[in-house]
């Protein structure tokens, strides 16, 4: 078995100095969605799969306007476990 980890999303809330230990109270700290996704025999286990790409394509309705605000999320469609697995090679199949 294979285990890849994927950053799945990246939220950028502000006050980096409490999230991320350095920079400042109004700086926007980074925090990514650590995923896992197992490469079996007989195909790829997602463990947790992160933003999806609904998500990406309609944040507002999915996940809401209050978390958006909060979280500050870059929601790029290249961040899906989709897209990464694909460039991986594998299928969505």
């Amino acid at each position: 078995m294979k285990i890849h980890h994927l950053n799945c999303g990246t939220l950028c809330p502000y006050c980096a100095r409490l999230i991320n230990g350095k920079g400042g109270w109004t700086e926007k700290g980074r925090l990514v969605c650590h995923c896992l996704a197992l490469e079996t025999k007989v195909g790829v286990v997602l463990v947790d799969t992160g933003f999806g790409v609904a998500d990406v394509e309609k944040p507002k309705a999915r996940l809401g306007s209050a978390f958006l605000a909060l979280t500050q999320p870059t929601l790029k469609r290249e961040e899906t476990a989709l897209a990464q697995l694909e460039a991986m090679g594998f299928s969505a199949k």
